[in-house]
């Protein structure tokens, strides 16, 4: 049966001799000591974790699920029309700087960055549209109104953003036109809220003030699914730059292979994240960390938690985790390897033809 935090709480009072949880929150005592369990150790457990990802016109780059430890691998859904290679900040930075620009082959560099906002705006196309309602956004500057029927677009009025036959479409149209209208704020297509969901958010992150920018709409199939307050800068949060820009909404068109990091408990009755056979390795982490910040002058966190890497129970879970898979197939790639010519003994030579 899996552990539950819980159960691991029990542990936190049982090594304090205490019937009360520390003030500093049981929670956070085992959200420590998961942390530092999956950062002891490049642990093959961690490993298999995978998502699909999307791109999002005129953004140069993709948000990565929060508990991305590091990326194993990255491959294109469809190698034929496009193909990504993962690179560093500073190639990306170089080839952002070249004139040329090709679709076909996409560079990406992890990268940290902070994704807070004062104010996110959820939204969803429930259906096509292209008549005469409107979205009106207004921030301190400047009043700016989408129009989805045709017309003439102005310096604040853009019109033609409609597609009768498609809340995809229309979407797309709406952020785009969003983006390039040098608001207070950005929008990004979110095909996760639904076929037709976009955001709205404060472009800076760290504003004081949440009524910087307001948004009206007078559109029947345009619904509003939520309102996320602020974040506040936040803490950073891995995504991959991009280059080239992507062009349109290319959905599911990367897979990324991740080790993943610590899942966050935030109920008692969450389910801790770990094997079964590392559950006393955790459960020591636990009771160190408890004591560590409860009664940091008989031996502080750094000091109990080095004592635990020292153990053997440490070592008895990493050998464990070692033999999960012992037989990885022939050397792949070795100087023996060649493409032409299957146990070709002449395959250093090169051919030439016979006197003529």
């Amino acid at each position: 049966m899996a552990l539950t935090a819980r159960e691991a709480l029990d542990h936190v009072r049982h090594a304090l001799s205490a019937d009360k949880m520390p003030s500093i929150g049981g929670l956070r005592i085992l959200n420590d000591a998961g942390e530092y369990l999956v950062n002891m150790h490049p642990w093959r457990w961690l490993e298999g974790e995978q998502v699909s990802l999307s791109l999002l016109p005129d953004q140069p780059f993709i948000w990565l699920p929060e508990n991305v430890h590091s990326i194993n691998a990255l491959v294109s859904a469809d190698t034929i029309n496009a193909n990504v290679t993962l690179t560093t900040a500073q190639e990306l930075a170089r080839r952002r700087a070249s004139t040329i620009n090709t679709s076909f082959h996409y560079w990406a560099a992890l990268v940290y960055a902070q994704r807070g906002t004062k104010k996110r705006l959820n939204y969803e196309f429930t259906a096509g549209y292209n008549d005469t309602g409107t979205v009106i956004i207004s921030d301190s500057a400047r009043v700016v109104t989408f129009h989805f029927n045709a017309g003439t677009d102005t310096e604040n009025d853009k019109y033609n953003l409609g597609d009768g036959a498609s809340e995809q479409t229309t979407a797309i149209k709406l952020v785009k036109a969003i983006n390039s209208a040098d608001l207070m704020v950005r929008a990004e297509y979110a095909p996760n809220l639904g076929l037709g969901g976009l955001i709205v958010e404060s472009r800076y992150a760290g504003r004081d003030d949440s009524d910087d920018w307001a948004l009206a709409e007078t559109v029947p199939d345009l619904v509003l699914d939520s309102t996320v307050n602020a974040t506040q800068g936040g803490p950073p949060m891995p995504r991959l730059d991009l280059w080239p820009t992507p062009g349109t909404h290319e959905q599911d068109a990367f897979v990324a292979y991740y080790r993943r990091g610590w899942n966050p408990l935030r109920n008692d009755d969450d389910a801790v994240g770990v094997p079964t056979w590392c559950e006393a390795l955790y459960l020591a982490l636990v009771r160190n960390v408890a004591l560590g910040y409860e009664r940091d002058a008989e031996g502080d966190v750094a000091t109990r938690l080095g004592n635990v890497r020292n153990s053997g129970l440490f070592g008895d879970a990493r050998r464990r985790d070692s033999y999960v898979q012992q037989d990885f197939g022939p050397m792949q790639n070795g100087a023996a390897q060649f493409d032409y010519g299957l146990n070709d003994q002449m395959w250093n030579f090169d051919q030439t033809g016979g006197p003529l």
